[in-house]
């Protein structure tokens, strides 16, 4: 307390201050350790066990040269690719026209020979975290749910099959009776004001109709990286060193974080969609470096990266328990010429401490219930 204002705002600058710069380092060695997506080639990075391309026969270092699919029509759509750009096209084409719902055929270079395969795109609807069960091609069946997955809570279960949907605020006979899974990425696609729906499902033999309330699209966009919806072959460019890429990435990502918690923060307090229930604690934050763990040493550190912005940012907000409430206390100091109460600061860091603890209780909570499926 002896020292100048601004030597005492430094220090209370410091820890978040440290929080950004670990996070701009471990950004730094995240870019250096994983590379950059080379999208001038079509040629595929490691293919995950699992995924629509891997159960094609796809593997790591195929180069993909012409995907094919057929329209209800029977009229052969077709692509040759030179670049990454290529495919994402296709797929937009595919997205787009309703008429397609079948295969795509994939014509692929392994080791000089010319091969064929197909693979079926796997749906994902992101606004409520439900995934197409891969295994199943005869049925609308859905696959594995996160316990915390907005599907989950509102009743689906994983090998429901989908036989219709409708928004809420129709009658009965407005449902859409499904047949196939584009169907059903239409339906959610379109649902970009994050209406309740009524999903029907046939459960061992027995009817049920759950109701949904997936996230808008604005909100989805200011908190995830990725669309609504997803129609995914689980293929992706080979990934290659970049030294200029590299020192960018680290101010790049640091930058989307921060921005990324702002929106959160403000959907908080002004979102029906985003709550504290959706907060995670000591416990959620365990739980999901443990699943991204599995990803690699690569995206674990973009995740420790993100994790050390959200910890400075959350410090600098304007609380008194936190290092952003003594720096406003410092401020008020330099504007009014004046030191604040000492028994007003106390009581205001006492009880926002006991507000945080009382939080991080609550969320902490929420968090075992979601390990334990409640």
């Amino acid at each position: 307390n002896a020292k100048s204002k601004g030597a005492r705002a430094m220090v209370m600058f410091g820890g978040p201050l440290m929080n950004f710069i670990t996070a701009i380092i471990v950004f730094l060695i995240a870019g250096f350790i994983t590379g950059f997506a080379d999208e001038k080639h079509t040629i595929l990075d490691e293919v995950t066990e699992g995924t629509p391309a891997y159960m094609a026969g796809l593997r790591e270092d195929d180069e993909i040269i012409e995907l094919q699919t057929l329209d209800k029509d029977s009229k052969i759509i077709s692509r040759k690719l030179e670049n990454w750009d290529d495919l994402s096209q296709f797929m937009d084409l595919y997205k787009s026209n309703d008429n397609c719902v079948g295969d795509i055929i994939v014509v692929y270079n392994r080791n000089g020979e010319q091969l064929v395969t197909t693979i079926t795109p796997m749906v994902v609807i992101y606004s409520i975290s439900m995934t197409q069960d891969l295994s199943d091609t005869e049925n609308v069946k859905i696959g594995e749910l996160a316990t915390g997955s907005i599907a989950y809570k509102s009743g689906l279960r994983y090998e429901d099959v989908i036989t219709a949907i409708r928004y809420k605020d129709e009658d009965v006979s407005q449902n859409v009776n499904i047949s196939n899974w584009k169907q059903v990425y239409s339906l959610f696609t379109n649902n970009i004001y994050g209406e309740e729906m009524v999903v029907t499902v046939n459960r061992n033999g027995e009817i049920h109709e759950v109701t949904v309330d997936p996230y808008d699209k604005e909100t989805f966009d200011k908190t995830q990286d990725v669309e609504i919806t997803a129609l995914l072959l689980g293929v992706s460019p080979r990934y290659t060193f970049n030294f200029v890429k590299s020192l960018i990435y680290p101010f790049t990502e640091f930058w989307g974080s921060l921005v990324k918690m702002v929106n959160t923060l403000g959907m908080l307090f002004g979102s029906n969609d985003v709550g504290v229930d959706d907060l995670s604690g000591p416990i959620g934050i365990f739980s999901m470096t443990s699943q991204i763990a599995q990803n690699g040493l690569g995206s674990l550190l973009n995740w420790i990266g993100f994790l050390s912005v959200n910890i400075g940012f959350m410090n600098l907000l304007p609380i008194p328990a936190l290092d952003g409430g003594r720096l406003v206390f410092v401020a008020y100091e330099a504007i009014t010429k004046k030191k604040p109460s000492e028994k007003v600061e106390t009581a205001l860091i006492t009880v926002t401490m006991l507000l945080l603890f009382g939080l991080m209780i609550y969320v902490s909570f929420n968090d075992i219930l979601r390990l334990f499926g409640k």
